[in-house]
């Protein structure tokens, strides 16, 4: 009854004009209970609202969705791009070690033909360094064999010098005491002993043939010196 009472009170008001139509359905709605239009348009605002969330929900959950599937694609894709620079790099690495073998097969026969050159201009120095000593000790060999060989001949010179001299003297002295063929034997021996005469019958022609026989002309001279001093003596 008391809603009631309120009712006519209110519609009093809006008839004597002291309350707006508004004000009255307003006034009538709270005494009865009854949601206002304010309150219906909250309900309503909050409504569109948790469907606004909702769809904002929805496209978030969308939105992660397909960033996900994105994720997964480009995971993919970098996968396949990670297994083709694998494939690339193991690619390369083997051409690089089929290009470093062969590098190394090439640097092997390089220094193959540099020692082999190199082995060759050795050989061919030691070969000049044996010719070489070859020759030195031939020039030496020489020189020692041309030494020995005047030496000879200078101590033959003496020694054919020092006869001469001693039939000489001895010419002289067979010649004084009368012993004229001893004189004459030791004049021929000395003649044939000395040096200088042997160099200039040497030189005439017309008596190589009979110098073939000095040394046969010397023993038989020297045997006679000998028989003629023995019988002399």
């Amino acid at each position: 009854m008391g809603n009631i009472e309120e009712l006519e009170k209110y519609k009093k008001l809006l008839d004597d004009g002291a309350l707006s139509e508004d004000e009255f359905r307003m006034l009538k709605q709270k005494l009865l209970g009854l949601k206002t239009d304010e309150e219906k348009e909250l309900e309503r605002q909050q409504e569109r609202e948790r469907a606004l969330a909702e769809i904002e929900q929805m496209k978030a959950e969308q939105a992660a969705i397909q960033t996900e599937e994105e994720q997964a694609v480009q995971e993919q894709n970098t996968e396949e791009q990670a297994d083709g620079l694998n494939h690339e790099a193991q690619e390369r690495e083997a051409g690089c070690a089929e290009e470093s073998v062969q590098a190394g097969q090439k640097r092997e026969s390089k220094y193959q033909q540099t020692y082999e050159i190199e082995k060759a201009k050795e050989q061919a120095r030691l070969e000049a360094i044996r010719e070489a000593e070859l020759k030195l000790q031939q020039e030496k060999r020489g020189k020692i064999q041309s030494t020995a060989k005047g030496a000879a001949s200078l101590g033959i010179k003496i020694l054919l010098w020092f006869i001469t001299v001693f039939f000489a003297l001895m010419v002289i002295s067979c010649f004084s005491i009368h012993y004229f063929l001893t004189g004459i034997v030791s004049l021929l021996i000395g003649i044939m002993a000395c040096p200088i005469i042997s160099a200039k019958c040497k030189e005439i022609s017309q008596l190589q043939p009979v110098l073939k026989y000095k040394k046969i002309v010397v023993i038989v001279l020297v045997i006679l010196w000998i028989v003629s001093i023995s019988t002399n003596a």
